[in-house]
C-alpha cells in the first residue's frame, strides 16, 4: 500500500485532496467521495463489486478502495451533514452505493486541475462542474447546531466530551445520540472521531510533533491515532503525511 498526499485543502463541508494515490487498504467512513483519475482509469472496489472507471461517486460508510496506474488522483471527501452531501444523493447516488461519473465530466475537471494557482477558485469550479456548488446550509435543531459548534471550537476531544456536549444541549447522552443521528445522519461517536482526526492534522500543520498533536487532539497516543487513521482511511499517518 502506498498513498502519498501532495495537497490537502479543508473547506467548510469538504476536503479537496490531490494525491499520488496507489492502493490503500479497504476502509469505510462517514463521508461521501468523489474520486477522479486525472489521467488514467482507476480500479475501484466498492463492497464486493469491482469497477473500472475514470471517476466515481461513493456512498458514505461503503467499504472501498481504489488503485490507479499513474497515481494522479483527485479526491473530494464530502461532510455527511452538509447540503452538498444531499445533492450528491439526489444527482448521483440516488440510494445506491456508487455511481460511475461521465468521462466527459472527468476530462473537464482534469483540465481545470492543470491550474492550481488559486485553490479556492479551482474548488468552486470543480463543484460547479459537478453541479453541487452554491448549496445552502442544512438547517438543524438549535441544540444540534450548538453541539456542532462546541465540537468545532473544542481544543481536545477526549473521554469527557460526551458529558460536555450533553450539558451544551441540555439532553441526556442517549437522547443527544439519537437526535444527532436523526438530524446529521451519522452516529455522534463517529462524527467525533472524524473531528478529532481533523484537529490532530491541524496541530501537526502548526508544527507539533505527532505524539504531542495526537494527545492534544484527544487520542491516547500517536499509535492510537495511527490505528484510527488506518481504520478510517486505509493508511497509516506516515503514508498519509509523506
Amino acid at each position: 500500500m502506498v498513498l502519498i498526499i501532495s495537497d490537502i485543502h479543508y473547506f467548510k463541508d469538504h476536503m479537496l485532496i490531490f494525491a499520488d494515490y496507489k492502493t490503500p487498504d479497504k476502509h469505510r467512513h462517514f463521508a461521501k467521495h468523489l474520486i477522479l483519475g486525472l489521467d488514467s482509469e482507476m480500479e475501484c472496489t466498492v463492497e464486493s463489486e469491482e469497477i473500472i472507471c475514470r471517476g466515481i461517486c461513493i456512498q458514505s460508510n461503503a467499504l472501498h478502495t481504489v488503485s490507479t496506474k499513474t497515481a494522479k488522483t483527485l479526491v473530494l471527501l464530502i461532510d455527511e451533514k452538509s447540503e452538498t452531501s444531499s445533492l450528491l444523493n439526489q444527482l448521483y447516488l440516488q440510494g445506491k452505493q456508487y455511481k460511475i461519473l461521465d468521462e466527459r465530466l472527468v476530462e473537464q475537471i482534469a483540465d481545470l486541475c492543470r491550474d492550481r494557482t488559486d485553490i479556492e477558485v479551482l474548488d468552486k469550479k470543480i463543484l460547479s462542474a459537478c453541479k453541487i456548488a452554491n448549496s445552502s446550509p442544512v438547517c438543524f435543531d438549535d441544540r444540534i447546531n450548538d453541539v456542532l459548534l462546541a465540537i468545532d471550537t473544542s481544543d481536545c476531544i477526549d473521554e469527557n466530551i460526551f458529558k460536555y456536549l450533553c450539558n451544551v444541549a441540555c439532553l441526556s447522552q442517549s437522547r443527544l445520540s439519537h437526535l444527532f443521528r436523526e438530524q446529521v445522519k451519522i452516529p455522534l461517536a463517529s462524527y467525533l472521531v472524524i473531528a478529532k482526526m481533523k484537529k490532530n492534522y491541524q496541530y501537526v500543520l502548526k508544527g507539533e510533533n505527532l505524539t504531542t498533536a495526537s494527545v492534544h487532539a484527544g487520542f491516547h497516543s500517536a499509535s492510537h491515532y495511527a490505528e484510527t487513521c488506518r481504520k478510517m482511511f486505509g493508511l497509516s499517518f506516515s503514508d498519509y503525511s509523506k
